[in-house]
């Protein structure tokens, strides 16, 4: 399990812990205690920091590498490299978690400058001082205040061991040849800073002076072929369960246990190897077959409950592997001290084979940028991905109590827990496909409901706000149940969290909020860059001034932006927003807009004339949405997709606009809709036409100003209470990963007309079939990505955009049956799969070993 105050590359999201996770087990819990001594001691300085994080994850990982590497291959340029690629693991992701990339970058590099500049002194080796002037050169490219006291620090002991060794002369050579390097440095630093930006380059991430022209189409999927390999490759991953693959530790411990028993004649190791990959098998998963496991067991297993509370949850998956991984250690010289010369070879290979996975492993996230998930933004390179905001906040529950969080990873949530403040902070899951189970653990209240989670942790507050996106939940319908059972519990406090000069502010709610709206605003932000604020005193001054000319208050590609009313009601009455898919409301009565610049984003306009939101053709389930080229013409073509009389309705937002909108389709007016004066988003027909099948163009003419949120064009026959359906089938439906956005699909009637079915196979396949239907399209509700592919008998395609930001297949009249699968779901599958098998292999090698152990015993006595 991820500590997520204590272990900070978690906080990245980046799916990658640090080799060195198994090592910092062993002295984590004596660490907590001393952490939080050192808290109450010294409060207002961060001197607990250079106990808990400096000396145990930066300073003893590398030395000890070093000198294990040295011991295993008796070539100090082993050493080294496997001393630099722990500690750049390391140290790295902790510090641009905290927002100093380069800093960590410096910290990473300065003790291999220490191994090597004292194994250059030792052993008068030209190549080691080059290596440490090397590392100085390119540290004092980061920072230079850290270069200073790692050059003081070298310097110190420099002046040390010549003092003691005055009358060696050879100690005077191997300083020259220290500063005589300072030469070839310069031109190495070039070679380095290229390596550094060169995958950046090639993925199209950062702007570089490097033409980027050259890079084939062909070369990317070349790289991305490469990365899926190492994906492949890398399942060594301590941290995780089986949905990340264990199979690669499990197969080197098992081989160290079965050696241990064959060279020392104890069994013991055995023992814990095979409770700690059970205890692997059983503590995580998140996706099948290990995520629905847990889910069995939470609801039926008696106890099982406990196994979840957060320290025996951290204990379980902690202590297993922290004895393990010592006594592997101690194993590991035990046996290099034993075994003959010619045996030493295989066991240096088998190591071997080791060090280059961990390499792999290493540098395939920084330097691939594959960072997390397949997603490049989240790479360690890439972008400093954690807020300053975030940081604070997470500082601030530190200094509560250090450190009880509950990471429950199928239903994507993160629970803190501390003496002072207790919550549950809501966490965005950065996998499209945990939303279904975080929907699950929300709406179902008689099992393992929001209710039951609450009683069982005493939670006391609730944090609605985090900061940025990073915490947040998709789904309107849960959401608005979660709500309800938070204004019924008992006892229980509304807070949100925030920062303000540099300090940590709470807020508790009170009351809930009312639904009048006063005053509206627009917050904007270019990248966190810049702030303002728009305010209006009333809605039609937002309208005209919006309507007008949307492009002057807010980048849609470039901005983040929070809208909200002064008392609430802004999201339902005037603007829907949508993020991955989902409404997000805040308190039911404010919406965050996060705008990435991967998607196009879209939103109800207030028209003046008319702008189109979103326009949803049944029955063949098409949304379409013009792009904005066309809503500024106010004109758009879509495909009819049979003959037959159809019935317009529109969804208008009253109220605040006043006016008239008239539809016309294929050069003929359909029908018009003067705006009524009560308030709220309302479906109103807005009459019939005669359609033929193929293209048409539709207009839109408008009269003053005119918010329309939604339009259907719908067959006549088809509906018999339209207005009361469609309303069920938008407003209230929570979509999930097992469902399409298709009219037909989503109403009784048109499921028996039209007979579309579908089953998930796996998270992320689907399948799907049509009985009666001819050619149309296939909405997906899942966020957009070339990597679905919809594939059939006869044909398969990709994924086109649709609405601006969903999914989009068409479909042949002469094949539709078929499957929907997301790509990188055949690696995941592939990483379940070995580890179930190297689980399995492991615990049968590790029982016949101790079966013949025991035989070969017996016989001997």
């Amino acid at each position: 399990m991820y500590d997520y105050l204590s272990w900070p590359s978690a906080w990245l999201h980046c799916g990658y812990p640090t080799v060195f996770e198994g090592i910092y087990s062993l002295y984590r819990f004596p660490i907590r205690f001393v952490q939080a001594l050192l808290i109450k001691l010294f409060p207002d300085h961060n001197i607990d920091l250079l106990i808990t994080y400096f000396i145990p994850l930066i300073l003893l990982p590398p030395l000890g590498m070093y000198h294990l590497a040295y011991k295993m291959f008796n070539n100090r340029y082993i050493a080294f490299f496997s001393g630099l690629i722990f500690t750049f693991n390391n140290v790295l992701p902790w510090r641009i978690a905290l927002g100093q990339p380069t800093f960590g970058m410096v910290m990473a590099l300065m003790p291999i400058a220490l191994c090597s500049f004292i194994d250059s002194l030792h052993h008068n080796s030209f190549k080691a001082s080059l290596l440490t002037g090397i590392v100085l050169s390119i540290s004092i490219l980061y920072d230079l205040r850290i270069t200073i006291l790692t050059i003081l620090l070298l310097g110190t002991y420099g002046i040390y061991y010549v003092l003691i060794n005055v009358k060696e002369k050879k100690i005077q050579f191997g300083i020259m040849r220290f500063f005589k390097t300072i030469v070839i440095i310069t031109f190495i630093i070039i070679i380095t800073q290229a390596y550094q930006i060169l995958p950046l380059t090639l993925t199209g991430l950062n702007p570089t002076p490097l033409p980027i022209n050259y890079i084939t189409p062909r070369s990317l999927q070349m790289l991305s072929k490469l990365t899926d390999f190492f994906q492949i490759l890398i399942l060594s991953h301590f941290g995780w369960g089986l949905e990340e693959g264990v199979v690669i530790p499990q197969t080197i411990m098992t081989l160290i246990a079965i050696s241990s028993l064959l060279v020392n004649r104890d069994s013991r190791v055995i023992y814990l190897v095979i409770i700690w990959i059970i205890f692997a098998f059983l503590a995580k998963g998140s996706v099948d077959p290990m995520g629905f496991l847990n889910d069995w067991m939470f609801i039926n297993v008696p106890f099982f409950n406990w196994f979840r509370e957060p320290l025996v949850f951290q204990m379980v998956q902690t202590v297993p592997f922290a004895l393990l991984f010592g006594v592997t250690i101690s194993k590991v010289y035990s046996i290099l001290d034993r075994i003959e010369k010619p045996q030493i070879l295989i066991f240096k290979i088998v190591l071997s084979m080791l060090f280059i996975t961990i390499i792999i492993w290493s540098v395939e996230p920084a330097f691939l940028m594959t960072g997390a998930y397949g997603d490049p933004k989240r790479s360690y390179l890439a972008s400093n991905y954690i807020p300053t905001d975030y940081y604070q906040i997470l500082q601030w529950l530190k200094s509560q109590e250090p450190g009880r969080i509950l990471m429950l990873p199928q239903y994507s949530l993160m629970m803190y827990t501390s003496s002072t403040y207790q919550g549950v902070i809501l966490r965005d899951s950065s996998l499209p496909l945990w939303g279904d189970y975080l929907a699950k653990l929300l709406e179902d209240n008689k099992t393992h409901g929001i209710a039951k989670f609450l009683s069982l942790y005493n939670v006391k507050y609730v944090v609605l706000n985090p900061p940025e996106d990073i915490y947040w939940i998709h789904y309107s319908k849960p959401y608005s149940y979660f709500y309800s059972v938070l204004n019924s519990t008992p006892g229980l406090k509304l807070i949100n969290i925030g920062t303000k000069g540099g300090k940590v502010f709470i807020n508790e709610f009170t009351q809930p909020p009312v639904r009048t709206v006063t005053k509206i605003g627009l917050l904007v932000g270019n990248k966190a860059d810049m702030m303002k604020v728009i305010e209006f005193s009333n809605l039609q001054e937002w309208v005209f001034q919006f309507a007008n000319d949307p492009s002057s208050i807010l980048n849609l590609e470039d901005y983040s932006a929070i809208i909200f009313g002064e008392n609430g009601g802004i999201t339902d009455l005037l603007v829907h927003m949508v993020d991955e898919c989902y409404k997000i409301p805040l308190w039911e009565y404010a919406s965050l807009w996060n705008i990435k610049e991967t998607s196009k984003w879209v939103l109800g306009y207030p028209i003046t004339p008319n702008l189109l939101k979103e326009v949803i053709i049944s029955p063949k389930g098409l949304l379409a949405n013009p792009s904005p080229n066309q809503m500024a013409r106010m004109s758009f073509e879509f495909s009819v997709p049979e003959s037959t009389m159809y019935e317009i309705w529109l969804r208008l937002g009253t109220g605040f606009s006043s006016g008239s909108i008239t539809i016309v389709i294929g050069g003929k007016e359909a029908g018009s809709i003067t705006v009524p004066s009560d308030t709220g988003l309302k479906w109103m027909k807005a009459g019939s036409i005669q359609l033929e099948k193929g293209s048409v163009q539709i207009q839109l003419l408008g009269n003053g100003q005119v918010f329309l949120d939604m339009m259907v064009i719908v067959p006549k026959y088809v509906f018999k209470e339209l207005e009361t359906s469609i309303s069920k089938i938008i407003n209230s439906k929570s979509y999930t990963l097992d469902e399409f956005i298709n009219t037909i699909a989503l109403n009784d009637s048109l499921e028996e007309h039209y007979s579309i079915q579908w089953v998930r196979k796996r998270p992320t396949s689907l399948y799907f079939r049509f009985a009666n239907a001819s050619s149309g399209y296939l909405i997906f509700s899942e966020l957009y990505s070339p990597l679905w592919l919809l594939k059939s008998k006869s044909y398969e395609s990709r994924s086109t955009i649709a609405y601006g930001l969903i999914n989009m297949f068409v479909i042949n009249s002469s094949d539709l049956e078929g499957e929907i699968e997301y790509i990188p779901q055949r690696f995941v599958d592939l990483g379940v799969y070995i580890s179930i098998f190297g689980s399995v292999l492991s615990i049968t090698l590790l029982v016949l070993s101790l079966r013949l152990h025991r035989s070969n015993f017996s016989r001997m006595k």
